[in-house]
C-alpha cells in the first residue's frame, strides 16, 4: 500500500461540487504478488477484503447465480494491458445479465458488509476496474457501491433509496446522496429538513483501475462529513447531514446493481455487465487516508 499525506476537510459552499487540485498524484502500478494473504496494516483498519484468500471470506452475497461473483487470479500482463487485479494475486469479478432472476427484488450482483453504528465515523476504500469493452449506457446507470440504510420497521418505515451511492452513468462517475432528520421517512421521500443531491465526479476510464477513498461521519445533523478521493485527488467535500435518522447506521454493498433492468428496461441499451473490484478496506474513526488507500 502506497503512502500519502492526509488531506484536511475544506469548507464547502452550499451545493457546489469542490474539485480540489491534487496534493499528490496517485500512480496506479501493479504490485508483485505476495507469498500469502496480507493482514490489516493497522489496528484502525478493521476490515481488509483483498480476496487474497482466494474466496469471498468476510463478505455476504446478494447474487442469483454461481457465476455472479467470481474470485479470479491475475493473468500475465501483455504489453501495456492492465490485468484485472489491482494488487496481489486475486480480485473479484462481478457478472450480471439483463435476463438474470431478481435478487432482493431487483437485478444485482453484490457483496455486502455489516451495518455500522448510527452517528459513527468510517473510512472506506476500494478499487474498481471497468473493462475496455464496457458499454456506455446513455440513458441508464449502474450502481457500483451503495451505503444502504436499515429502515426502522417498528416505526412503520419501508425500504428506501440508499443514503449514499457511487454509480456510473452516461460515461461519468456520479455520487448520489440523501438525508432526512425526521424519525420516519415516508414514500422514499425525505421530509422537512431533508434533501437529495447528485454530484458528477468526471468521466470514467476503461481498462484501468480507479481508486476510491471515502471518509464519512454518518449523521442526520449538521456534524456530518463526506469526503471523496478519486485516484488520490479530493474531488468532493461536504459538511452537514448525510443519512437518515435511523436506529442503526448504513451498510456497504459493492458490485453491480442495475435497477433499470427491472423497472425501466427500455432505458438501457445493454444486456450484460462485467466489472472487477479489489483492495476493499474499512477503517474506524481513528484511521487515516494513508492506512486505507489502495
Amino acid at each position: 500500500m502506497r503512502r500519502y499525506l492526509a488531506l484536511k476537510l475544506l469548507p464547502v459552499c452550499g451545493s457546489c461540487c469542490l474539485l480540489i487540485s491534487p496534493q499528490t498524484a496517485l500512480g496506479v502500478e501493479l504490485a508483485a504478488a505476495p507469498p500469502a494473504p496480507q493482514a490489516a496494516e493497522s489496528s484502525n483498519v478493521y476490515f481488509v477484503g483483498d480476496f487474497e484468500s482466494g474466496d469471498l471470506t468476510g463478505f455476504d452475497t446478494e447474487i442469483c447465480c454461481s457465476d455472479a461473483v467470481l474470485v479470479i487470479s491475475a493473468p500475465k500482463k501483455v504489453g501495456t494491458t492492465v490485468p484485472p487485479v489491482r494488487a496481489g494475486r486475486y480480485a473479484a469479478q462481478f457478472n450480471l445479465r439483463k435476463s438474470d432472476p431478481d435478487v432482493s427484488s431487483s437485478r444485482r450482483a453484490e457483496l455486502r458488509l455489516g451495518t455500522v453504528k448510527a452517528d459513527s465515523s468510517r473510512w472506506y476504500a476500494f478499487s474498481v476496474y471497468l473493462p475496455v469493452d464496457w458499454e456506455t449506457d446513455e440513458d441508464s446507470y449502474d450502481i457500483i457501491a451503495q451505503w444502504h440504510d436499515s429502515p426502522d420497521f417498528d416505526l412503520g418505515e419501508t425500504w428506501r433509496s440508499p443514503a449514499l451511492n457511487l454509480q456510473v452513468a452516461a460515461g461519468n462517475w456520479k455520487i448520489n446522496r440523501r438525508w432526512d432528520p425526521n424519525p420516519v421517512t415516508y414514500d422514499n421521500t425525505p421530509g422537512p429538513g431533508g434533501g437529495t443531491e447528485s454530484i458528477g465526479l468526471g468521466p470514467y476510464s476503461k481498462g484501468v483501475w480507479t481508486d476510491w477513498v471515502l471518509h464519512v461521519n454518518w449523521s442526520y445533523e449538521d456534524n456530518g462529513v463526506l469526503e471523496v478521493w478519486k485516484n488520490g485527488v479530493l474531488v468532493l467535500a461536504r459538511e452537514g447531514p448525510n443519512t437518515y435518522n435511523d436506529q442503526t447506521g448504513p451498510y456497504l454493498k459493492l458490485g453491480i446493481y442495475k435497477p433499470d433492468w427491472k423497472y425501466d428496461p427500455a432505458e438501457s441499451t445493454t444486456s450484460s455487465r462485467t466489472l472487477y473490484i479489489d483492495e476493499v478496506r474499512i477503517g474506524n474513526s481513528k484511521a487515516t487516508y494513508e492506512e486505507v488507500s489502495p
